[in-house]
């Protein structure tokens, strides 16, 4: 799994003072009372904040300056710990385009899940025409509107990742692993700056494999919008 979060931080001032409610009967959770096996590739997208992250059932997206109406925000939402998994949609409107948008989030397992705080979830959200269809691109999310120069890919992969950025010239970020037990979900860590990806830019995930003698790179595209 990718996910996407940031450590500098600047105001970034949310286009709408009344957040948006998630659509009726799109909320699908589970909360696991051991930690699920799964051989699964996952992927998030989200800003680090230093800021202090105060418990609430808002997120915050940054969305695109793109035609939105009649579209899908989908979301993911996952316990570091790999206990908890929530999915739900929001509804787009053309007034969302080119701003940073609260979203509620209310969760069935409320009280169980107020021995996280939220620095101990990530969030993989995307916009699709529909929920169950292919997303079209992936949005840079938090749990508070201020938001940071530096975007923290999270991933989850059998083998060491790095970040591969393509445009004008190629840039390859590293990542490093997790420590300590909130590794579950995710465990390694990729910072790539803000500053070298544009609007042309095309972003993938790398891995390096070995099959027979030879080494190859498995490369994964991950479309962002922001």
């Amino acid at each position: 799994m990718f996910w996407i979060v940031n450590t500098l931080v600047c105001s970034l001032v949310p286009g709408f003072s009344q957040a948006v409610d998630f659509d009726a009967g799109s909320r699908k959770e589970v909360l696991y009372e051991k930690t699920p096996v799964s051989g699964e590739i996952k992927v998030g997208l989200m800003f680090l904040n230093t800021d202090q992250i105060v418990n609430s059932n808002t997120f915050y997206a940054r969305l695109p300056k793109e035609k939105l109406d009649g579209k899908k925000l989908c979301t993911i939402i996952s316990s570091n710990d790999g206990l908890y998994k929530g999915e739900l949609s929001h509804s787009l409107k053309a007034s969302h385009e080119g701003k940073t948008v609260e979203f509620k989030w209310e969760s069935i397992y409320s009280e169980k899940l107020k021995k996280y705080d939220r620095s101990e979830f990530a969030i993989l959200a995307g916009i699709a025409s529909r929920c169950d269809k292919a997303i079209e691109n992936f949005v840079v999310v938090d749990w508070t509107a201020n938001h940071s120069q530096e975007l923290n890919f999270i991933i989850n992969s059998d083998k060491k990742p790095r970040v591969s950025i393509a445009g004008k010239t190629k840039q390859i970020f590293e990542c490093d692993a997790i420590q300590g037990n909130q590794n579950v979900t995710f465990n390694y860590r990729c910072k790539v700056p803000l500053s070298a990806i544009t609007a042309e830019s095309k972003i993938y995930i790398q891995q390096k494999v070995k099959k027979l003698n030879t080494f190859t790179m498995n490369e994964y595209a991950f479309p962002v919008s922001y």
